[in-house]
This record gives C-alpha cells, sequence and structure tokens, in this order.
C-alpha cells in the first residue's frame, strides 16, 4: 500500500528453476534467504554494495555467481525506525517531497545537504526535527510547519531560503542558530508566548525586515537577531521581560524601538 514504509532497501532477482532457496554474498557476508528478495539489514546499508546470488537445491548450488548480473537493488528514499514514526534518512531526489503521515520525528541530518529540495510537505502529528536536518539545503523555500510541533532542533535550517516563516504557537523550543543564515527570510511570526530559544537562532538573516511576537513572549535570546542587517520593523510584546546580550545587534535600518514597562533586564550588548 502506498502508505506503508519501507524500512530497508531492497536486493531482486528472477526466480531460478529447481531452486529451494538462495545463498546473497552482500560485501563479503553471506546470508541465506528462501525467496527471490533480499531486504539489507540496517547495519549493512551503504551507497555501493558488492553483491553476488547463487540460487541451492538442497545443498547443490546450481548457478554461480555470474547470477548476480540479473540482481537489481532497489533504493527506498525513506529509512525509517521499526515503529514506522521516525524519519532516519531520505534517499531521494524529488524537488517536492511529501513526509509520509504517521511520521512523530525527523532525525538528525535526515535531510542534510540536500540541495535540490524546494518544497517539504510536513504531516500532521509531527512532534520534532533533529540537529541540521534540513542543513543548507539551500534550494528549500518553501514548507509550513504543523501545530503539532513541538521541538526543532539546533541548525535544523541553516542556510535554507524560506521567504515567509510561522513558527506555531505550540512549540516549546528551538535551538542554536536554527533558522541562522537564511538568507531570503524576510517575515518571521512567532505565536509560541512560552518557546525558548537558543543563541543565534536567527543570526545573520540579512534580509529580514519584519518580526511579530505574541504577548506572553518572554525573553529575547542572547544573539537572537544579530546581524539582521535589514531589520527596521520589530514590536515587542508586553509581557517581555529580558533582552539578552546582542539579542538586536549589528542591525543598521532599525530606527527606532519601543520596550515595554515589563522588561526588568537589558543585558550587555542587548543593541
Amino acid at each position: 500500500p502506498q502508505n506503508v514504509l519501507c524500512i530497508k532497501d531492497r536486493i531482486s532477482w528472477e526466480a531460478s528453476p529447481y531452486a529451494t532457496g538462495y545463498t546473497v554474498r552482500l560485501n563479503g557476508v553471506e546470508y541465506p534467504v528462501e525467496a527471490c528478495c533480499f531486504s539489507i539489514p540496517k547495519e549493512a546499508i551503504c551507497d555501493s554494495y558488492e553483491i553476488a546470488v547463487c540460487a541451492q537445491c538442497g545443498e547443490d548450488h546450481i548457478t554461480s555467481s555470474a547470477f548476480s548480473e540479473e540482481v537489481r537493488i532497489e533504493r527506498n528514499e525513506w529509512n525509517v525506525n521499526e515503529k514506522g514514526n521516525v524519519l532516519e534518512k531520505y534517499n531521494g531526489t524529488e524537488k517536492v517531497v511529501t513526509i509520509p503521515q504517521g511520521i512523530t520525528e525527523i532525525k538528525a541530518k535526515a535531510f542534510f545537504n540536500h540541495d535540490g529540495l524546494e518544497k517539504v510537505i510536513f504531516p500532521d502529528g509531527l512532534r520534532m526535527i533533529g540537529q541540521k536536518a534540513f542543513y543548507h539545503c539551500t534550494q528549500l523555500k518553501e514548507f509550513e510547519f504543523p501545530e503539532s510541533l513541538k521541538v526543532i532542533e539546533s541548525e535544523a535550517f541553516f542556510g535554507t531560503s524560506i521567504s515567509t516563516l510561522t513558527i506555531p504557537k505550540g512549540v516549546e523550543r528551538i535551538g542554536d542558530s536554527c533558522f541562522a543564515g537564511c538568507n531570503n527570510l524576510e517575515t518571521l511570526t512567532i505565536n509560541a508566548p512560552n518557546m525558548k530559544v537558543g543563541s543565534k537562532a536567527f543570526y545573520r538573516c540579512i534580509n529580514l525586515n519584519a518580526v511579530s511576537f505574541p504577548n506572553g513572549f518572554y525573553e529575547l535570546y542572547p544573539g537572537m537577531f544579530r546581524g539582521c542587517t535589514e531589520l527596521n520593523r520589530i514590536s515587542l510584546p508586553e509581557g517581555l521581560h529580558s533582552i539578552r546580550d546582542g539579542a538586536i545587534s549589528y542591525i543598521m535600518r532599525l530606527e527606532s524601538i519601543c520596550v515595554p514597562a515589563s522588561v526588568t533586564t537589558i543585558e550587555a550588548g542587548a543593541f
């Protein structure tokens, strides 16, 4: 079925007459199998293989390793865990990717450096995006986070090409440099009042010009908008308590800002 994920890459071949079983020799390791297909064990998956397949009738080999010329490797786009809810690695080359329903976590570096990727459709129910998951996907310019999302780890979207970004209200934490170097980002809307933010989360988003926060957003974190040189519209929320070191620093276009009466701490270098 279309919505069922294959966990492993597969080797397959044409059935041999009279064969009662087969032996697959994969990178020097032999595996006995009964059918004319073989799912590569997770620990053996790699970028290249040396493969030979011998058909057997009882104890006798009835074909030689030349039979391996008929072998086909079927590469799966998705490597997931045994339960099917954690995406460990994407192996495809599509420009537009729809991550299957049922995935609740995207592991670290799952799409690392896929420079042809342009759009991602995330599934409902996704809760976590791992460290460097979409790091340096330089053509990635379109995605929308589901309301279920809770955590985005450090550098997850570093260097992507998004132009507008909305962070849902349920997000609890984003990591260090999570969206740093997103040079096409122009508009940021944060809807998560209780979100914790790692250092330099939006560092050097050099075209970011407008940021909005929900009331109750507690803190501007260290280096949060450092080096966002085009930022000229930022309305600080009621309920803000702290503006940390370098939070709004190295910004050339910002001419005015209103600091709410709720602020009790402005650290050195904040502006």
